[in-house]
């Protein structure tokens, strides 16, 4: 309201996104098995079906109210929001240096009091909600599986020992079917604002197949070295399958923060119907040495191959014959016209000067109608940029000498790319002091992998890591005496790489070391009976994730301590 303060009278409605999903899914299992029993042995059989069908629905509107570039300031009641600075919500850290005024709503309320102002049947924006959805995944997996298992309890040189052994076969066929309201192209509606827009409702079906086998053997053998030290040996391959979100057959979430004539790239993302499930052999060894009736020390060490890892590709490629209205002649025209007035070429000055030779009749001086500011020749005024903006929508050319290219979305999708490494140890001990009730517990498990990301890789490239490998610690007080039962705990989880590839933009996320204490007492006043007390992250520590560098903060969570009392009965 240029009244010189950033108050309640600058807010205005710019945009309203309705977002609306259903999920079905539906599970039907059949399972047979049996068993023959021996002296000291024993022999297990089966088979087993199962079928998924997985219905995933979703859509999303847009609805410019009140107009893109807030075109009528003042207007929203002044019950309908209040001032609140989220900063000075911190308090763990200083954010003085941070802007601080702000203001806060319900973003219900906010949204149908501008929906009653502005949206109308004239301009194509009901209130009504739109039961279409644009995206229909069906997702069908029927895995048919046959299993043995023979177990044995024997002696190897004097010693007991203990042997497991199975073989698993399984056979899965994948139908992925997706409907989809094919997108037109990208509305231009102003600088870094677009508009997925689709000229019918009209469906169209996609359907890809996949099919794929495992055999899945295990192996685990037991030995007592002594009456209190047994050693363990165990092999295994397992398979974990991608999530069925993963599996679809559709693309979607398009979009664009800018003009590509000066370089800002589409994007989108896929999902990939012929992902496999990833699948590990294993390897574990420990030894557990069990010194006292309640105390034990125990040492294992593990290792994990791993083919199939499902990474994430930026792949270039147009989608559904969709133009780039961004990026044609009329654009490279529209770039010429600002070059050779010495007029600074963006994101804002590209569209209002493209709007300007795209309505002559409503422009008839042509580019001599880009009205510049009375600050700087060099940008366009930003009044009239507003004034284009909520008058002009550009939506690209087909056919001519003006036709515009096709668009390149750098498409997000996972695939099936990586073999891994992982591998490490496992420390336990547990101790109590004679009959005190008193006791300690620790334990620290080391885990590394060989494949990690390279912060200093050019931001460009597509990386894949391991995520969510990291050491970590626990150490715990303990009470179990009189019916009172406590544990003090210290817990520690090292840094690690919790996400790669983050959106389209190339980049990590690493969630840096955090550690907390947490507590728990209960009391059973009688058999049925109990009461207790939990208390946990009691130091109120704070979790932070950043990218690259430690400075490029992510995400920030000021967090407190959580207390809950309570009471079971057991009936």
């Amino acid at each position: 309201n240029n009244n010189g303060l950033f108050d309640a009278g600058d807010l205005g409605t710019q945009v309203a996104r309705m977002f609306y999903a259903s999920q079905t899914t539906d599970v039907t299992e059949v399972k047979l098995d049996g068993s023959f029993d021996f002296d000291t042995s024993r022999f297990d059989f089966g088979v087993e079906s199962r079928s998924l069908e997985m219905t995933q629905q979703n859509s999303d509107r847009y609805m410019g109210l009140g107009d893109w570039g807030i075109a009528n300031p003042g207007e929203i009641p002044l019950d309908l929001f209040e001032d609140f600075s989220l900063v000075q919500q911190f308090d763990d850290y200083d954010t003085s240096s941070a802007f601080q005024p702000g203001f806060r709503g319900d973003a219900r309320e906010l949204c149908n009091w501008a929906m009653t102002e502005y949206a109308t049947t004239e301009n194509g924006y009901q209130c009504a909600y739109q039961p279409n959805f644009s995206t229909n995944n069906t997702i069908k997996e029927d895995t048919t599986a046959l299993f043995v298992q023979f177990s044995m309890d024997g002696e190897l040189a004097g010693m007991t020992t203990q042997l497991l052994a199975g073989l698993r076969y399984e056979h899965t066929d994948l139908t992925s079917t997706s409907d989809l309201i094919i997108p037109n192209y990208l509305t231009w509606k102003d600088n870094n604002d677009f508009e997925t827009t689709r000229l019918t409702n009209d469906i169209t079906p996609l359907e890809e197949k996949n099919s794929y086998d495992h055999l899945l053997p295990s192996f685990d053998f037991g030995i007592d070295f002594a009456d209190n030290l047994i050693g363990r040996a165990s092999f295994s391959t397992t398979i974990a399958r991608p999530s069925l979100g993963e599996l679809s057959a559709s693309v979607g979430n398009f979009g664009t923060v800018g003009s590509s004539y000066l370089g800002t790239s589409a994007t989108a993302q896929a999902s990939n119907p012929f992902l496999v499930p990833l699948e590990s052999d294993n390897l574990d060894v420990s030894v557990e040495w069990y010194y006292d009736d309640a105390s034990y020390a125990s040492i294992g060490f593990f290792e994990k191959r791993v083919d199939n890892f499902i990474g994430q590709e930026q792949i270039p490629e147009n989608h559904f014959g969709m133009l780039d209205v961004t990026n044609g002649p009329r654009v490279a025209a529209a770039a010429a016209e600002l070059e050779s007035r010495g007029i600074a070429v963006s994101d804002t000055s590209l569209f209002v000067m493209t709007a300007i030779l795209d309505n002559p009749a409503d422009y008839p001086g042509g580019a001599d109608d880009f009205v510049t500011a009375a600050d700087d020749s060099a940008r366009v005024d930003p009044q009239f940029a507003v004034n284009v903006a909520t008058a002009y929508d550009l939506t690209p050319i087909a056919e001519g000498e003006n036709a515009d290219p096709e668009m390149i979305f750098t498409t997000a999708t996972p695939v099936n790319n990586k073999e891994a490494k992982i591998y490490g140890a496992e420390f336990a001990v547990q101790h109590f002091f004679g009959e005190t009730g008193f006791g300690l517990q620790a334990n620290y498990t080391l885990v590394r992998g060989d494949v990690g990301f390279d912060v200093n890789s050019d931001p460009g490239a597509t990386q894949f890591a391991l995520t969510g490998l990291s050491d970590t610690a626990n150490l715990v007080a303990i009470y179990e005496n009189y019916g009172f039962s406590a544990r003090l705990a210290y817990n520690w989880r090292d840094e690690y790489l919790n996400e790669i590839n983050k959106g389209n933009s190339n980049n990590p996320v690493f969630v840096e070391a955090y550690s907390q204490w947490d507590m728990n007492v209960s009391y059973d006043v009688t058999d049925n009976l109990n009461v207790f007390f939990e208390g946990l992250n009691l130091t109120e520590e704070d979790t932070r994730q950043f990218a690259r560098n430690k400075n490029q903060l992510w995400y920030l969570e000021d967090q407190g301590a959580r207390y809950q009392v309570g009471v079971r009965y057991m009936f």
